[in-house]
């Protein structure tokens, strides 16, 4: 019972080893994020057109005092979606001076109903409505981002997948072991590649499990060996 017991913890501390490795080398987002070349840089962002839930339009003033991460997205991006995933963390990672803005292209009455209006402080849901910025922005991709300073200038638009990477390099927020461990398997889940690499790491585990027992059972003959030509 003790060596069943042994071989199960041994496994589980191998295993949580090398995710661990393998959450390090997403240290390096934290401080490197790719940025689209854009001719929009110091530009006002336009929130002409634009709606709110109540199917009000959005004051501008809303840009004010606070950097912001806009989002450019629609219901059944899955990139989009998983992005939002990690904006409550986001959130947490930043002060009261960060917000995030995310606006829907899809039809109003569509989008007025979705799960994903709710209340949480310093994220604005909004609606593309009647804005042209999707046009003007040259918009062609899911999800785009821009990040705005504090005058509502654009200053930064990270590549597709560069969002929270761009405001992590901005704040320079520093994770501990713990967030990147639970980014790492929440990578590894929605990429699905969670089992193969757990299956993959219990085959090498199984191979040097092997390799140990083999030595073990060569140095005891080894000993046993001696000991009787010593006798």
């Amino acid at each position: 019972m003790k060596r069943v017991i042994f071989i199960i913890v041994s496994f589980v501390i191998f295993i949580t080893f090398c995710l661990t490795l393998g959450s390090l080398e997403l240290k390096k987002t934290y401080t490197d994020f790719k940025e689209d070349i854009s001719f929009e840089k110091t530009q006002k962002f336009n929130l002409n057109g634009i709606l709110k839930i109540d199917s009000t339009v959005v004051n501008p003033k809303i840009l004010a005092d606070k950097t912001t991460l806009v989002q450019f997205s629609f219901n059944g991006c899955t990139p989009c979606r998983k992005a939002k995933d990690r904006f409550p963390k986001l959130l947490n990672q930043t002060g009261k001076n960060f917000q995030i803005i995310t606006i829907s292209i899809d039809k109003f009455d569509f989008w007025k109903p979705l799960n994903e209006n709710k209340n949480i402080k310093r994220w604005t849901r909004l609606n593309i409505g009647n804005s042209n910025l999707i046009k003007s922005l040259k918009i062609i991709g899911y999800p785009t981002y821009f990040v705005l300073n504090e005058n509502g200038e654009i200053i930064s638009r990270p590549s597709h997948f560069s969002g929270i990477k761009a405001i992590r390099n901005y704040f320079k927020i520093k994770p501990n072991i713990l967030d990147l461990f639970i980014e790492h398997i929440r990578n590894l889940l929605d990429s699905n590649r969670l089992f193969n690499y757990v299956f993959m790491y219990t085959f090498l585990y199984l191979i040097l499990f092997g390799v140990i027992i083999l030595l073990r059972l060569l140095i005891k003959k080894r000993w046993v060996t001696k000991y009787k030509n010593n006798a």
